[in-house]
C-alpha cells in the first residue's frame, strides 16, 4: 500500500508540475545541460518569438547571458557524449501584461555562493552608470587562469545593464555543498 502511495504523489507532482509549466504565460522552459547545442537551439528559439522589438532584443541578450553564465559556472556538470563540464540549469521566460521575466537557475558550490551574493548584492545597488563604470573595471584588470576571474561576472553586469529593473535573486541551501542560485530579470513591454 505504502508503495501504491509514493507512486501516486510522484504521479500527482508529475500532473502538477507539467500544468504549471504549461501555462499560457510560460514562454518557455528548459531544465538540462547547457551545452553548445542545445544553448544555440534555445537561442535560435528566443531570437524567433521574440527578436521583432527592442523588448525582444533586450531579453535575448539577458537570455544569453544568463545562459552562458549557467553553462559555464553550474556546479552540476554531468559528461554528455564524453564532453565534461557543461553546466546544468533551468531557465524560464514568464510574460506578464507588463512585462517579460527571465529567470535562471542553477546549482553552486557552497564555497563560492557568499562571494556570488556579494557580486550580486553589489549588481542590484548599482544604476546604470555604476554598472558600466564596474563593468568597464572589470574588463580592464589582467586576465589569470581562474575561469571566475577571466569574465568577473560580466555577464551578469550585462544581464543587470540590459534589465529594466534591478536583477532579483534568491539562494536557497540545498545542503552542506550545494546552493541553488535562482536569478530573476525583468524587461518592460513598454
Amino acid at each position: 500500500m505504502e508503495e501504491q502511495e509514493n507512486e501516486s504523489l510522484s504521479i500527482r507532482s508529475l500532473i502538477e508540475y507539467h500544468n504549471l509549466m504549461s501555462r499560457d504565460d510560460i514562454k518557455m522552459y528548459y531544465k538540462g545541460p547547457f551545452d553548445e547545442i542545445i544553448l544555440s537551439k534555445m537561442i535560435s528559439h528566443v531570437r524567433t518569438q521574440f527578436s521583432s522589438s527592442k523588448v525582444g532584443h533586450k531579453l535575448f541578450s539577458i537570455f544569453i547571458e544568463l545562459a552562458q553564465n549557467i553553462s559555464f559556472y553550474s556546479s552540476e556538470k554531468p559528461i554528455l557524449n564524453d564532453v565534461p563540464e557543461t553546466g546544468v540549469g533551468t531557465v524560464i521566460i514568464q510574460e506578464r501584461p507588463q512585462n517579460y521575466t527571465l529567470v535562471a537557475s542553477n546549482l553552486v558550490d557552497a564555497s563560492k555562493i557568499d562571494t556570488l551574493i556579494d557580486r550580486l548584492e553589489e549588481i542590484k545597488s548599482l544604476d546604470l552608470d555604476g554598472l558600466r563604470e564596474l563593468k568597464k573595471k572589470l574588463r580592464s584588470q589582467p586576465i589569470d587562469d581562474s575561469q571566475e576571474r577571466k569574465t568577473g561576472n560580466i555577464g551578469l553586469i550585462q544581464a543587470a545593464i540590459k534589465a529594466d529593473q534591478p536583477l532579483n535573486f534568491e539562494a536557497n541551501k540545498i545542503d552542506d555543498e550545494k546552493s541553488l542560485l535562482t536569478i530573476f530579470a525583468t524587461v518592460n513591454k513598454q
